[in-house]
């Protein structure tokens, strides 16, 4: 994580009336962040930012947890007195190879799973302008980040209008998530999955009666916040090779902090998803889950590898699918990279990409041509020898 600072504004006005219209970069805390997150949740109850990932509790529960503070920072829009668009950005201290760089970044890492300009129906261009408006004339950075952003995404209008007047742009293909798009009119629950891993599927009703005769085997849904089954979780999840690698939430005390933040808020608006598969009252698999519109996200799974030969990953998988398909759900987003396991029920990807603004000055085309042409050759040499982890 970057050493982050208070973002340092030029001396200009932070605002641009344009019929009522203004922007600014501020922080919020308090009274004036519990103001903004009400009228921020207003924009996100609509169908494309109704996701757990683009609620002001999100992007809290990251400055809290990773940032060490309670104020957020962020460009907000407004026509006349009401919000109709927020960037949350952090100022950060980076290095693009050797070189030391004053980045504006998102307000998100790799828990936040994706990040978008968040803006009003109808209101995407006129948001898009306005914060831009701020980012150019009156933050000072040498270059933006912004990490995860769909391919759809708000984000790209930006990318335009930096370009158009003269900076520096790139993409950065990052995450291809997999999504399961679940249909209400298909024969059978699993008919829109690939007919080549059918065969795979069906081996694990075989491996979910041989469970069975072990014991009591159930499937819980957890929808309130209970700290010992957080705790389970994260117990299962050390136990695996994530462990292993030193990659599990409980390596960190900032990371538990966030999802545990993440739990609670979560719960309190009523979209927690833990769902638990439990062999004689010991979890054997599990997922965090989020559920919200309609759609399951999944930002962490994990599994008792001791059980391995039985797939307790995959079948707790096709039991959640189950669940989804029976109480009217239409997606599910299975977060972070392609990987082969998720392609035994799924061939759709919804892309993501990285995305960079850099300053026309000399040290901005410096950096510009470390990350986007070295950077770019050696990772085409990389997957030229060791093949695309994401392919």
């Amino acid at each position: 994580m970057p050493n982050t600072t208070p973002l340092h504004l030029k001396d200009a006005p932070s605002t641009y009336p344009d019929n009522s219209i203004s922007s600014r970069f501020e922080m919020h805390s308090g009274p004036r962040l519990a103001s903004l997150s009400h009228e921020w949740r207003t924009i996100t109850s609509a169908h494309y930012y109704a996701e757990p990932f683009y609620q002001p509790e999100w992007f809290q529960a990251y400055t809290t947890s990773f940032l060490g503070t309670s104020s957020l920072s962020a460009i907000t829009t407004c026509r006349g007195n009401s919000l109709i668009g927020v960037l949350p950005v952090t100022d950060a201290r980076t290095f693009l190879g050797r070189i030391p760089a004053h980045t504006l970044r998102s307000l998100s890492g790799i828990h936040s799973s994706r990040f978008d300009l968040i803006h009003s129906p109808h209101d995407r261009d006129l948001v898009a302008n306005h914060t831009w408006r701020v980012m150019r004339d009156h933050l000072q950075w040498d270059v933006v980040e912004a990490l995860d952003v769909p391919d759809d995404g708000a984000f790209h209008k930006i990318l335009r209008l930096a370009a158009d007047d003269g900076f520096m742009i790139g993409l950065w293909p990052s995450r291809k998530m997999p999504v399961m798009h679940i249909s209400h009119h298909a024969p059978t629950t699993f008919a829109l999955c690939p007919a080549s891993s059918k065969v795979y599927r069906t081996r694990l009703d075989s491996k979910h009666r041989r469970l069975k005769k072990r014991g009591d085997l159930c499937l819980r849904t957890i929808t309130s916040h209970e700290h010992d089954k957080v705790q389970s979780f994260l117990s299962l999840e050390a136990s695996g090779w994530k462990g292993r690698a030193g990659n599990a939430i409980s390596r960190s005390k900032q990371t538990i902090d966030f999802y545990e933040q993440i739990a609670r808020e979560a719960s309190s608006r009523g979209y927690l998803r833990l769902y638990s598969l439990e062999l004689n009252g010991k979890p054997i698999s599990m997922h965090f889950g989020l559920f919200m519109n309609n759609s399951y996200f999944a930002p962490k799974v994990a599994y008792d590898e001791s059980f391995s030969t039985h797939s307790p990953g995959q079948l707790l998988v096709k039991l959640v699918i189950e669940d989804l398909s029976n109480n009217g759900a239409s997606r599910y987003e299975f977060l972070g990279p392609r990987a082969q396991w998720k392609k035994v029920w799924t061939r759709d990807i919804r892309p993501h990409y990285s995305c960079y603004i850099f300053r026309p000055s000399r040290k901005g085309r410096a950096l510009y041509s470390l990350a986007f042409q070295g950077a770019v050759l050696l990772r085409s040499l990389k997957h030229l020898a060791w093949g695309d982890p994401q392919a």
